[in-house]
């Protein structure tokens, strides 16, 4: 991702949610959230200025021009799959840019992370 900062964040889980059977699931989702929201505020703060070439979109059509993805889609997901997979690898993961354009694995009891990484392009 564009200018990651190794600088963490402090993330406070309501006590209700921390003891809740998926608070460590939590946390995490929140941490990426708040990590790829910032790459994606590179690409926004980027648009108009002199930097903007650096930040290319790279937008790629799907299955037509409604169904599109941007760059920053791909970093995204690509990060929040390497994360998940880093702390929880026995986890099955359904994502719009990795899978959702073609066959789904069928859900089964083992805990599915699904993935849509800029909710706005196209609903996954």
């Amino acid at each position: 991702l564009h200018k990651r900062r190794s600088k963490q964040r402090c993330i406070t889980i309501p006590a209700e949610l921390q003891q809740c059977s998926y608070a460590t699931e939590l946390t995490l989702a929140v941490a990426m959230a708040l990590s790829t929201g910032k790459n994606m505020v590179g690409y926004a703060n980027a648009k108009g200025t002199l930097t903007e070439d650096t930040f290319n979109l790279g937008i790629e059509v799907k299955s037509g021009d409604a169904d599109f993805c941007t760059k920053v889609d791909v970093e995204n997901e690509e990060y929040i799959i390497a994360e998940i997979q880093k702390r929880h690898p026995d986890h099955k993961i359904i994502g719009e840019e990795t899978t959702g354009t073609g066959e789904i694995d069928k859900l089964t009891d083992a805990p599915t992370w699904i993935i849509d990484p800029i909710d706005g392009t196209t609903n996954f």
